[in-house]
C-alpha cells in the first residue's frame, strides 16, 4: 500500500505521467491530491479502476467519472485540507465498499450507479442524487451523518441503516428501505415517494411527508417510534393489513393525510405533543393514543372504528364524529372543544378523565359527544374562568344519555372573580331523560367546597336533567391567629364573606367572624371568638368536648346552634344572643359548664332538638332552659335554673339552688341527701304547681343501710323515731320539706317550698 500524489498534467488520473513517481494509483494506493501541486483541479477517470481511497490534504479538487467506468473505493475519502467532489455520470459505476468513511468536506454527485457495500459509510459526505438516471444503493452499509438529495432512485438494503443522516427525497425521486433496514435516528423530507417494505422499520426517525408526497407502509414493515409529520397534500399510507396486528408511530403530525384503512393504529409512544390538523381516514379503522403526550385532533377526521385512549391526551377540537365510539382507560384523557362522536358512546374508565377544552389552565371549551357513561373510579374536571359555556367554563354537550356509576368523581377548578347564584351547566343533556346517578359522594342537592368557594350541585338543572353547578358563596378558613372576615377582609389566600350562602371557620385565635346576609355557617373554634350571622338562617356550629367561650349574634332571621362531633360541649363564658338565636341543635350532645360562674340562657331558643342535658359543674351557675324540655343540671354550686315552657328536669346538685320550673309540667329532681341540705344549702323551689310539677325522691335512700327503699310520707306529722319518714313543716308563706334517714328523729335534708301552704303525698315520686 503506497500513497501516490498527483503531479499534474494533462487531468487524466489513468496517466501514469500525472503522477508523482510515473504510476497511477492502483488497488491498495491512496491517490493524495496537494495544494500548490496543481491548485484546484478536475482529474477525469477514463478507464475502469480500484484504488483504497482519496485523501484531499488541500485545495479544490474534482474527480469525475465520465467515461462509463466502473470505480472501487476501498478506504473512502478523506479531506484533511480543501475540498474534494467525486462526481458518477451517467453510464458510470461506483462503488464505495470495505471499512471505508467519508470524512470532511466531501461532495458527491451520482447520476449513474452508485453503491455503499459491505460496511461503507458515508459519513459527513454531501450526497446528490441526481434526475432519474441516479441510482444510489446501499448494501449492509450506512449513510452515518451524510446529507442526501435524491432525485432518482435511493435504496436501502438488508443490513444498511439510515444512520443519523438528514436526506430529501424530491418530487422525482423514490427511496426504499427493503427488508432489513431502518431509518433509525434519520431526518427525512420525503416529496416524491417513500416506501417501508416488508421486514424494515421506520425506528425512532424523523419522516416529513410534503406536498405530493407518499409514504408507504408494506405489511411487514413496522411505524416503530418514528416521528411522522404529514404536510397539507402529504399522504402516508398505512392501509395494508399489518403483521404485528396493528401498526404504531412515535408521533403524527400536520395538515396532510393518513390512511389507516381498516387497521389498529397506534400513536403516541414517544410521549410527545403534537397536532394532526388534517385528516385520518380508514372504514373500520381504529386509533390507539399512547405515550403520555397530547394529540390534538383539529381537522375533520373520518375513520369509523373505534377510539381508545390507553394513555396522555387526546384533544378533539375538530371532529371525530364517524368513529364508533371512545374508550378513555386508567391514566388517559378526552379533551378538547370539537365533535368527539355523535352515535357511538363515549366511555370513561376506571382511572380515565375528561377535561373539555383546550390542555392547559385555565382553557375551558365545548366537547360534543355521544351518550356519555363515566364508570367507577373515573373523574369529570372542569375549569372554571367565567359563566358562558366554551369561553366562561368547561362543558360536555352529550347526544344521547348521561350514566354516573356513583364512584365517578368531579373535579373542577375556579380562576375568575365569582358572583353569588353564578351557575354552570358542566353537563349538557339533550332530550329529556334524566342523568342515570350521580357523582362519588355528591347526591341530589349537596354542598361543595372548593377553591375557598361553596356550591352545591343540581342533576336535574338547566332545562330540567343537566349537571350544574351554582355558586352559594363562600368558603372561609382562617389560621392559628386572630382573624378578621368580613365582606372585604379575610385571611391571606382565603375570600372574603359574600352576600351568599357562606361557611366561616376559624381556628386557633380569637376570631372575629361576620356572615353578612345569606344563610351562613359559622364555628369560631378554638379562643374567644366574636360570631355575627347577619341576615339569613344562619348556623353556628360547636364542636363536641369544646370549651366555648363565644359571643353569638345570630342577626335577623331564624339562626340555630348547632352541636357537632363527640363529647359535650362545655360552655366558658359563652354568651349567645337570646334575640337572635332561635333554635339549638345537640345531636344528642350534652351542654356542661366549667368550674366556674357559667351563665347559660336558652330561653329564647323556640327550638332545642337532642339536648341530653344541661349541666353547670362547678361555680355558681345560672342556667335558664329552652321553650323545649330541658333538662337542667348545676352540680357543684349555688346555682339558679330556670326551666322553659315545655315539662323541664331540674337538680341543683350541692349546695343551696334555686330552682324554678316555669310553665308546663316540671320535675324537680333529688338523687342525694347531700343536694339539699340546711340553711343557706337546702335548696329552693319557687314556683312549684300543686297537681302539675313532682318532687322526685326516687334517687335517695329512704332507710340508710337498707338499700335504695322509699319515703314514708307522714304529712304534717312529727318524726316518730322510724327510718324513712318524709313530712312538711309551714314556714310562714312557705313550705319545708324534710326528711329523717336514720331514724334518730331529726331532718337530714330540707327542701324549701315557696309561696305554698301544704303539700300532700300525690306531689312526690318516692
Amino acid at each position: 500500500m503506497a500513497d501516490i500524489t498527483w503531479g499534474g498534467g494533462s487531468g487524466d488520473f489513468n496517466d501514469d505521467a500525472n503522477w508523482v513517481g510515473g504510476t497511477a494509483p492502483g488497488t491498495g494506493d491512496v491517490a493524495v491530491f496537494v495544494a500548490g501541486t496543481a491548485g484546484s483541479f478536475t482529474v477525469d477517470i477514463t478507464a475502469n479502476v480500484s484504488f483504497d481511497g482519496w485523501r484531499n490534504e488541500g485545495g479544490t479538487f474534482s474527480l469525475e467519472n465520465d467515461s462509463d467506468s466502473t470505480v472501487y473505493f476501498y478506504e473512502g475519502i478523506e479531506v484533511t485540507g480543501g475540498s474534494a467532489t467525486y462526481r458518477n455520470y451517467d453510464g458510470g459505476t461506483t462503488t464505495f465498499t470495505g471499512n471505508g468513511t467519508y470524512v470532511g468536506d466531501v461532495h458527491i454527485t451520482n447520476i449513474g450507479e452508485m453503491n455503499f457495500t459491505n460496511n461503507a459509510a458515508a459519513g459527513s459526505a454531501e450526497i446528490f442524487n441526481a434526475t432519474v438516471t441516479g441510482e444510489l444503493n446501499f448494501y449492509d452499509s450506512f449513510l452515518a451523518g451524510a446529507t442526501v438529495i435524491n432525485h432518482g432512485f435511493l435504496d436501502l438494503y438488508s443490513g444498511s441503516t439510515a444512520g443519523t443522516s438528514d436526506i430529501t427525497v424530491a418530487s422525482t425521486g423514490e427511496m426504499v428501505f427493503h427488508t432489513g433496514t431502518t431509518a433509525d435516528q434519520a431526518e427525512i423530507a420525503n416529496r416524491g415517494d417513500l416506501y417501508f417494505n416488508d421486514g424494515s422499520t421506520a425506528r425512532f426517525a424523523t419522516i416529513t411527508t410534503n406536498n405530493g408526497g407518499t409514504t408507504v407502509f408494506a405489511s411487514g414493515a413496522d411505524g416503530e417510534s418514528a416521528i411522522l409529520i404529514a404536510e397539507a397534500g402529504g399522504v402516508v399510507d398505512f392501509t395494508a393489513a399489518p403483521d404485528a396486528g396493528h401498526w404504531t408511530a412515535g408521533s403524527i403530525a400536520g395538515a396532510g393525510t393518513y390512511q389507516i384503512g381498516a387497521n389498529e393504529f397506534r400513536v403516541g409512544s414517544n410521549n410527545s405533543s403534537t397536532e394532526v390538523s388534517g385528516v385520518i381516514e380508514g372504514t373500520d379503522g381504529q386509533l390507539v393514543k399512547t405515550g403520555t403526550g397530547t394529540l390534538t385532533l383539529s381537522g375533520t377526521n373520518t375513520y369509523s372504528g373505534i377510539t381508545r385512549i390507553a394513555e396522555g391526551s387526546l384533544q378533539v377540537d375538530g371532529s371525530i364524529s364517524a368513529s364508533a365510539g371512545i374508550t378513555v382507560q386508567d391514566g388517559g384523557t378526552l379533551g378538547g372543544s370539537g365533535m368527539a362522536v355523535t352515535t357511538g358512546q363515549v366511555i370513561v374508565q376506571d382511572g380515565g378523565t375528561i377535561d373539555a377544552g383546550p390542555s392547559g389552565a385555565p382553557s375551558t371549551g365545548v366537547l360534543q359527544t355521544g351518550a356519555l357513561q363515566f364508570q367507577d373510579g373515573s373523574m369529570f374536571h372542569a375549569d372554571i374562568d367565567g359563566t358562558n359555556a366554551g369561553t366562561g367554563y368547561d362543558q360536555v354537550a352529550v347526544t344521547g344519555q348521561v350514566f354516573l356509576d356513583g364512584e365517578a368523581e368531579l373535579d373542577f377548578a375556579i380562576t375568575y372573580s365569582v358572583s353569588v347564584n353564578d351557575t354552570y351547566v358542566l353537563i349538557d343533556n339533550d332530550g329529556a331523560e334524566a342523568v342515570h346517578g350521580t357523582f362519588k359522594g355528591l347526591a341530589e342537592g349537596d354542598e361543595i367546597a372548593s377553591d375557598g368557594w361553596l356550591l352545591d350541585i343540581t342533576y336535574a338543572g338547566g332545562d330540567g336533567n343537566d349537571v350544574t353547578l351554582t355558586l352559594l358563596g363562600a368558603s372561609i378558613t382562617g389560621t392559628d391567629g386572630d382573624d378578621i372576615v368580613d365582606g372585604s377582609t379575610a385571611p391571606v389566600g382565603e375570600n372574603p364573606a359574600t352576600s351568599g350562602r357562606d361557611e366561616i371557620f376559624g381556628l386557633r385565635g380569637d376570631d372575629t367572624l361576620l356572615g353578612l346576609a345569606g344563610d351562613d355557617t359559622l364555628d369560631g373554634g378554638q379562643g374567644v371568638d366574636t360570631l355575627n350571622g347577619g341576615a339569613g338562617d344562619d348556623i353556628f356550629q360547636i364542636k363536641g368536648a369544646q370549651g366555648l367561650h363565644d359571643d353569638m349574634d345570630g342577626g335577623a332571621d331564624t339562626d340555630t346552634i348547632e352541636v357537632l362531633g363527640n363529647g359535650a360541649v362545655k360552655l366558658d363564658g359563652f354568651k349567645a344572643h337570646v334575640a337572635s338565636i332561635e333554635a339549638w341543635d345537640g345531636n344528642g350532645k350534652s351542654v356542661k359548664g366549667t368550674g366556674a360562674k357559667d351563665v347559660f340562657d336558652f330561653s329564647g331558643l323556640s327550638s332545642v332538638k337532642h339536648l341530653d342535658f344541661i349541666d353547670g359543674r362547678g361555680g355558681n351557675d345560672r342556667i335558664v332552659g329552652s321553650d323545649s324540655r330541658d333538662d337542667l343540671r348545676g352540680s357543684v354550686g349555688i346555682d339558679t335554673l330556670i326551666g322553659g315552657a315545655q315539662r323541664d328536669v331540674l337538680s341543683g346538685g350541692k349546695q343551696g339552688d334555686k330552682l324554678t320550673g316555669g310553665a308546663a309540667r316540671d320535675l324537680f329532681d333529688f338523687d342525694k341527701l347531700n343536694e339539699s341540705r340546711f340553711g343557706k344549702h337546702r335548696d329552693k323551689i319557687t314556683d312549684f304547681g300543686h297537681g302539675n310539677d313532682d318532687i322526685d325522691l326516687r334517687g335517695i335512700d329512704a332507710k340508710s343501710g337498707g338499700g335504695n327503699q322509699k319515703f314514708k310520707w307522714i304529712g304534717q306529722q312529727d318524726f316518730s323515731g322510724q327510718k324513712g319518714e318524709l313530712h312538711y313543716v309551714k314556714k310562714g308563706h312557705h313550705v319545708l320539706v324534710e326528711g329523717d334517714v336514720n331514724g334518730n328523729g331529726h331532718a337530714n335534708f330540707q327542701i324549701l317550698v315557696l309561696n305554698h301552704g301544704a303539700l300532700h303525698k300525690g306531689d312526690f315520686l318516692l
